[in-house]
């Protein structure tokens, strides 16, 4: 039997000090960062920045300093470890 895909879009925000750790994705995932800061793979987001994690790949933990908001496309079978 075939997995089921399904890609949702997701308004998230992220308080002050908050980390996200760290995630293999099952399929791609896309950023785009509204307002706040948002450190992905040690590279500080500012609001407008794009990012995009390309299927397979995996990202170190995410952190934002001051809280931020952005839209978020991704695949529903992302997987955490542990």
């Amino acid at each position: 039997m075939e997995k089921e895909s399904s890609i949702a879009t997701s308004l998230i925000r992220m308080d002050p000090g908050t980390h996200f750790p760290r995630h293999r994705h099952a399929g791609a995932e896309e950023v785009f960062l509204l307002e706040g800061d948002l450190v992905v793979e040690g590279q500080r987001m500012k609001p407008g920045d794009y990012c995009r994690a390309e299927t397979g790949s995996t990202h170190s933990e995410s952190y934002t300093d001051s809280g931020c908001v952005f839209l978020l496309k991704a695949s529903q079978l992302d997987e955490l470890f542990e």
